[in-house]
């Protein structure tokens, strides 16, 4: 059964395993994102999918499954960071 507990000011995915399945129905995997800071007064902005020349603020955000995978991309940039982007349904 699925549903969310609320603690405080967090929202937490409540995941259990269907009656008599023996596993998981939903499984949430850790995404990582890689974020840079192009120009000192603008802030850091989030790596996006494509080439860099052609972002817009519509691109979709480049993330990855893995932290060692968004430290490859980190390496391109001179001021590049890894983040944690979120969850996302396995």
């Amino acid at each position: 059964m699925l549903g969310t507990t609320i603690e405080g000011d967090s929202i937490e995915p409540d995941i259990s395993l269907e009656e008599g399945k023996g596993e998981s129905c939903m499984a949430l995997v850790k995404k990582y994102a890689v974020m840079f800071e192009p120009f000192e007064e603008d802030g850091l902005e989030y790596v996006k999918e494509g080439c860099g020349a052609m972002w817009t603020d519509k691109s979709p955000i480049k993330t990855f499954d893995t932290k060692e995978q968004a430290e490859v991309e980190m390496k391109k940039w001179n001021t590049g960071i890894v983040v944690e982007y979120g969850y996302e349904n396995d």
